[in-house]
C-alpha cells in the first residue's frame, strides 16, 4: 500500500486511495499514518441505527405497514440486551434486520437461540459467496465458530486481550478443538 501511494504521487492525476482494514493485533503492518488519514469506526448511535433501518427497508422494498411493523419490532427488540449489542455494528445490524424481517416478534431474545439463528443466517449469506466451501464445511463451522467465540471470550477475560487473537493462537485453538472433540485436522 505504501509503495503504490509513493508511486502514485508522480502520476499526472494522482489517485485518491482509500484503505479499509480491521485491527490486525500487530500481525500485519498498518498503512503509514503520514500517508493516510486514520478514521476509526464508532458504534452506531440510535439515530444512525434508525437511519440505517429506514434505508435498509427502502433497499429491500419494505414499505407501508410492513415497514412500520419492522421498525416497531426493531425498537422493541433493541431494548433486549443481546439484540441491542448487535445493533451497534453495521454488519451485525444487517443480519439482525434480516432476522427481524423473517421472524418478526418471534426473533429469539435469549443469547443461545439468537446466536443460533444469527449463525444460520450468516452462513446462508456466506454460502452465496462461497457455496462449495460452506456446503462442504457447514457442520464443522457450526461447531467450531461457537467454540472459537467462547475461547476468545474466555482468553480476553483471563488475559485482557481486547477480543483479538493472532493467527497462531487461532491455529492452536482450532487444533485444540479438533483434538479434544476428535475432529479431523
Amino acid at each position: 500500500i505504501d509503495s503504490i501511494t509513493s508511486r502514485a504521487r508522480s502520476y499526472h492525476v494522482p489517485p485518491n486511495i482509500v484503505v479499509t482494514t480491521r485491527p490486525s493485533a500487530g500481525e500485519l503492518p498498518e498503512p503509514s499514518p503520514d500517508r493516510f488519514e486514520v478514521l476509526m469506526l464508532a458504534p452506531l448511535d440510535t439515530g444512525q441505527r434508525n437511519e440505517y433501518l429506514n434505508k435498509w427497508c427502502l433497499v429491500h422494498g419494505i414499505r407501508a405497514a410492513d415497514g412500520r411493523t419492522l421498525r416497531k419490532t426493531f425498537k422493541q427488540k433493541s431494548a433486549e440486551p443481546y439484540i441491542g449489542e448487535l445493533s451497534s455494528n453495521p454488519m451485525q445490524l444487517t443480519i439482525l434486520l434480516e432476522l427481524l424481517h423473517q421472524q418478526g416478534m418471534a426473533t429469539p431474545t435469549q443469547r443461545t437461540e439468537l446466536y443460533d439463528s444469527y449463525m444460520s443466517l450468516l452462513l446462508a449469506r456466506e454460502a452465496n459467496k462461497h457455496p462449495q466451501s460452506v456446503k462442504k464445511h457447514r457442520t464443522d463451522l457450526m461447531e467450531i465458530i461457537p467454540f472459537l467465540g467462547w475461547y476468545l471470550q474466555s482468553r480476553s477475560e483471563e488475559r485482557g486481550l481486547g477480543g483479538r487473537m493472532t493467527s497462531q493462537e487461532l491455529d492452536a485453538a482450532m487444533r485444540h478443538f479438533q483434538r479434544t472433540y476428535e475432529k479431523p485436522e
